[in-house]
């Protein structure tokens, strides 16, 4: 149900041409301010990337919006969401999946992540406590793995994990100290097809060990 807050997003999205059905109605779904801590709500709809203590974040909704905007229409089976923090994209990304793995490291976050996810009663949603650079092997393949967070070296540990028939991997990677990039990584047997998007701000999503 859209409302003020919708309204805000809107304002947002539509200076970035994101402003189609699809993605005014999946970011009407959810209210944002709920995943942010409960002192910093008014901070939830400034389309400033949000971060918690330890430098963990949530990305801003234009880019996420970006990154939706390529797999408009698309439905996936099985998704893992790296870097998922308290789980907003995580409900994002259930909209249009079967089932949603939200990956985090941080005890602090992963246990938000369940609580949001209890609340608003998503069936669709396994919360995972684990090394965000190692995927969640358990699972895979993934027809999705979407990456909270711009790298920095090649994700090749996750692309091993993608389904080989189309799976798709969905990231921001920096090309120098002043450029980053949306980048779709596209699986078809054993070639991987790569496509550069659009120029979006975000920081850095640090992932140890990632070779």
């Amino acid at each position: 149900m859209k409302n003020n807050k919708t309204d805000i997003i809107i304002k947002h999205l539509i200076p970035n041409s994101l402003n189609n059905k699809f993605i005014i109605d999946l970011f009407s779904t959810i209210d944002r301010d709920f995943f942010v801590d409960k002192n910093e709500k008014s901070l939830a709809y400034i389309d400033e990337d949000y971060f918690f203590d330890n430098n963990r974040f949530i990305l801003k909704n234009t880019t996420i919006a970006k990154f939706f905007k390529i797999i408009e229409n698309k439905k996936f089976k099985k998704t893992l969401n790296i870097g998922a923090t308290t789980g907003y994209t995580s409900i994002l990304l259930s909209k249009i999946s079967t089932h949603v793995f939200s990956l985090e490291n941080e005890v602090s976050l992963h246990e938000k992540a369940k609580k949001n996810l209890k609340f608003f009663d998503i069936k669709n949603i396994d919360c995972i406590m684990g090394e965000l650079a190692n995927g969640f092997l358990d699972e895979k393949p993934y027809d999705l793995i979407f990456v909270n967070g711009c790298l920095e070296k090649y994700p090749n540990l996750l692309i091993d994990q993608l389904n080989k028939y189309n799976g798709t991997l969905l990231t921001i990677e920096k090309k120098n100290n002043y450029l980053k990039k949306i980048v779709k990584y596209l699986k078809k047997g054993k070639l991987i097809e790569r496509k550069e998007y659009s120029q979006v701000s975000a920081p850095i999503l640090k992932l140890l060990n990632l070779q």
